[in-house]
């Protein structure tokens, strides 16, 4: 009578093991396969988009080109922005000025009796 191992598994265990390995590596080797048409796929799509979007690349350099420039620009009004405020600033502020007041008073009676026109 055959031992009961035999009946039951007609492979020995370390052939058993070896069918196990050759049955994971035949998978891995698949799933590489199929791995691989992805990746080649990938890159295919990548080559195409890049070929249609190579023009973009030129552009970008230039709109960012003119966004240089209109920075620029911007910054020179704003410059001028700042001249202008303070250039009001200190107007109002001498128009204002009690003491600009005082001076300017002193100045026309000064004039005006040097001029003969006031009486001292």
């Amino acid at each position: 009578m055959a031992d009961r191992s035999e009946i039951l598994m007609p492979v020995t265990p370390a052939g058993a093991v070896e069918q196990m390995l050759l049955e994971e590596l035949r998978r891995t080797r698949e799933g590489n396969d199929r791995l691989s048409t992805v990746v080649s796929s990938i890159e295919k799509t990548l080559a195409v988009m890049g070929s249609e979007h190579a023009h973009t690349v030129g552009e970008l350099g230039k709109i960012q080109a003119r966004m240089d420039v209109a920075e620029g620009d911007i910054e020179k009004l704003r410059s001028w922005r700042d001249r202008q405020e303070g250039a009001r600033g200190l107007a109002g502020w001498l128009i204002n000025s009690p003491v600009i007041g005082w001076i300017v008073a002193a100045a026309a009676a000064g004039w005006a009796i040097l001029q003969g026109k006031g009486h001292p």
